[in-house]
């Protein structure tokens, strides 16, 4: 399962071993492999992540370029 947040491609799948459901953000290469008990558990953590990662991306550096 795939869904869009913030432009961002997020991936959901149920782990047959552990029964956690796993996900991955398509586009940033340094965030982790996340997983949680359930979708929305998740689902909050993909959105923590990926408004981390903007917010990061939007920062002026000393040299005054963005991210």
């Amino acid at each position: 399962m795939a869904w869009m947040y913030r432009d961002y491609v997020c991936t959901l799948a149920k782990d047959a071993e552990s029964g956690l459901f796993v996900g991955g953000i398509a586009g940033i290469d340094h965030g982790p492999t996340l997983s949680g008990e359930n979708a929305d558990a998740l689902r909050t953590a993909i959105h923590h992540v990926v408004d981390t990662h903007l917010n990061l991306d939007t920062t002026p550096q000393e040299d005054g370029k963005i991210g």
